[in-house]
């Protein structure tokens, strides 16, 4: 692999991480354990934990876009739902999908996230990895 191509890779690693750590970050703040599943593509990307029972409350699975215009494909919509869907079972489990804007998903796609009682949640801009400055350097 070039090296660009390798700085490329490692970066949106990063990136892609930047919003989960955020918002994992977020719900031990209140008070939740967390379990975090960063770096692949298997498993959700965050399990949320009631510290008070042990019960897994919610799965999220999250984007990181940096486009409104960019439309989520539908193999990893796909691959979303999977992962979704295999913790449906557990009773009072909440399934969210994060989104960084609402038009990242089709019609359809919200259509079926409804129809799943998938909750959707959009959150704004790309998130970027704390320790970098503007250039994209790592500080």
């Amino acid at each position: 692999m070039e090296k660009s191509k390798f700085s490329d890779t490692i970066r949106n690693l990063r990136i892609g991480s930047a919003r989960v750590t955020k918002i994992a970050r977020m719900y031990e703040e209140l008070g939740y354990k967390v379990i975090l599943n960063t770096g692949n593509h298997e498993g959700p990307d965050i399990i949320i934990v009631s510290s008070a029972d042990g019960r897994i409350r919610k799965i999220i699975e999250v984007t990181n876009y940096n486009n409104p215009k960019q439309i989520i494909s539908w193999d990893n919509f796909n691959r979303y739902l999977g992962t979704l869907g295999y913790w449906e079972s557990i009773r009072s489990i909440e399934l969210e999908l994060i989104v960084s804007y609402i038009s990242n998903l089709s019609g359809d796609q919200l259509q079926e996230c409804n129809r799943l009682g998938i909750i959707v949640n959009a959150v704004g801009p790309q998130d970027q990895p704390e320790d970098e400055n503007k250039e994209g350097w790592v500080e």
